[in-house]
């Protein structure tokens, strides 16, 4: 459930509220005990104390497309409708769509950038098995969602995700370019979360992954195919191995 800290302030009485309002907004133990030691409501108690326990647990990320969603299929198929090609999912051999269509990256992204608006973004379904492998490495470690997509498209990214794996992500993380603000690589967000492996199908994100030291499970995909992997990179085919790799099945 993405619920952020300061959403379940809502729910408590006035005076309690004052006291809170001003700790960090970040779903961090820290945090969490600092309202425990506030709050004497025992319902947000028992609210806040399952949340401690979920924060508790190791982290690992998990990328959205093409790892929770088969996105590429999705952009396959508006590109075809829209701008009138013909690819298939099996003819994305590479990561960038500029080198399969032949176009500068800006032109590229320009066309491929409103998918995330479409009605093909809307209607993906999830990729066989991530759902039960997610809920059963939930009960071990705490799931955070970590894209490249772009901040702008993190409503729709949310909804999605919600509307599938409910209850499952507590953090989402938003690594596209933003303007004015330093580029944060997939690599940096899981050493600043403390991941203990990433989920993930692009191999520039594996090798950023990787040489922090963080274990990677690449998805085998068209794109992702390569003679030697990144470092601390194993590539999987089936979320039912990335279970195997954790000794859960």
């Amino acid at each position: 459930m993405y619920v952020p800290v300061v959403q379940w302030i809502g729910y408590l009485p006035p005076k309690e509220m004052m006291q809170v309002r001003f700790l960090p907004g970040a779903l961090s133990s820290y945090c969490l005990s600092a309202m425990l030691h506030i709050v004497s409501n025992k319902f947000c108690i028992k609210i806040i104390e399952e949340l401690f326990v979920k924060i508790k647990k190791p982290v690992f990320g998990v990328d959205v497309d093409d790892v929770l969603f088969g996105c590429v299929e999705a952009i396959c198929a508006y590109l075809n409708r829209v701008h009138g090609y013909t690819i298939r999912w099996t003819d994305v051999t590479t990561f960038y769509f500029d080198d399969l269509l032949g176009l500068s990256m800006e032109e590229a992204r320009r066309i491929v950038y409103p998918f995330h608006f479409s009605e093909e973004h809307d209607n993906m379904r999830p990729i066989s098995g991530a759902h039960e492998a997610l809920c059963t490495l939930a009960k071990t470690y705490r799931p955070v969602a970590i894209t490249a997509r772009s901040v702008a498209a993190r409503t729709r990214t949310i909804a999605l995700v919600e509307r599938y794996f409910p209850g499952l992500f507590s953090e989402f993380y938003f690594t596209g370019y933003v303007a004015g603000q330093p580029r944060r690589t997939k690599g940096d967000v899981c050493a600043s979360v403390r991941a203990s492996f990433m989920v993930e199908d692009a191999l520039h994100n594996a090798c950023t992954v990787g040489e922090k030291g963080i274990r990677v499970y690449l998805m085998d995909q068209p794109w992702n195919q390569c003679d030697i992997l990144p470092p601390n990179t194993i590539r999987v085919f089936h979320w039912d191995d990335v279970l195997r790799h954790e000794s859960l099945i």
